[in-house]
């Protein structure tokens, strides 16, 4: 008699972990009718503008997304740019072979503009022995165009917290080969300098030189360039989304003054001829996003 209520103890003990995993998984499937609140969105097509909190995007069918922004969504935009549009105050990055003192010995092939995060950040750093600029390169010696004293007189000109000071700690700086990444300057005649917080490093650019972007900043990014998002979208607003990671790429090489992005129209006064008020999305104005995203 014992034997067999032990037995029964036995079997109830294990069926009751299979019944709690068929309860869970019966709570855990879609009720038919009920909407998710967010869902995973993705949207392929071109940039069109900026709005407020966000961007607006074209998808592939022709609608227009407002897509919000927030400040923790991975962001990467890729391109060319000519020389032109090199700027004070980029970030920047490139391999070459240094002196004491700082300076590229030969002309730099490739320079990369890039945003400063906690993963990139500036400084010297060696070079792998397989991408060392100048070697593989025939690039003229940096001393046959320019005098590396000019390029220092530069730098100091152009930051008022003294980078004559910065360039005499670079005067202790082991030669060889280094990953440069650090603020560009750019100063008088077009001599390039780069602000590494361990010292300030002249190179020059070789003729017919690489400039890629690899980026983070939407700012750079015109209408009509490819994009993709990623993120969630809410079924309660159609055509608005929120990213989590947007890539962008620039269809036209950056040339010029920074190009400007396509901002909002501005909304034009409101008649009171009629007393009311104009809508502003049928003056052409692009909408804004919903308050909560």
């Amino acid at each position: 008699m014992n034997g067999a209520r032990i037995a029964r103890v036995v079997v109830i003990s294990c069926l009751f972990p299979l019944g709690a995993r068929a309860a869970q998984a019966q709570m855990n499937r879609p009720v038919p009718g009920r909407v998710p609140a967010v869902q995973p969105a993705e949207l392929r097509g071109t940039f069109e503008g900026v709005i407020r909190g966000g961007i607006a995007a074209r998808d592939e069918n022709g609608r227009v997304w407002q897509i919000a922004v927030p400040a923790n969504a991975r962001v990467r935009v890729t391109g060319t740019a000519a020389r032109e549009f090199l700027q004070s105050n980029f970030a920047v990055e490139f391999q070459a072979e240094l002196d004491s003192h700082g300076v590229a010995k030969y002309e730099v092939p490739e320079l990369k503009l890039v945003s400063l995060t906690r993963e990139k950040q500036p400084g010297l750093f060696p070079a792998p022995a397989e991408k060392r600029d100048g070697e593989q390169q025939e690039n003229r010696p940096r001393g046959e165009k320019r005098k590396t004293a000019d390029a220092r007189d530069d730098a100091g000109t152009a930051d008022s917290r003294g980078a004559r000071g910065r360039g005499k700690a670079a005067g202790a700086l082991a030669e060889g080969h280094y990953r440069v990444v650090g603020r560009l300057v750019v100063g008088r005649d077009g001599h390039l300098t780069v602000q590494t917080g361990q010292a300030v490093v002249a190179f020059e650019l070789a003729e017919g030189a690489t400039i890629t972007v690899d980026c983070a900043d939407l700012s750079i990014v015109s209408k009509g360039d490819e994009l993709g998002v990623r993120g969630l979208r809410s079924p309660a607003r159609p055509g608005v989304m929120q990213a989590n990671e947007i890539r962008v790429k620039l269809v036209e090489e950056l040339s010029g003054p920074k190009r400007k992005t396509a901002q909002k129209p501005e909304a034009k006064r409101p008649s009171t001829r009629d007393g009311k008020k104009k809508d502003k999305d049928a003056e052409g104005g692009l909408p804004q996003p919903p308050a909560g995203w």
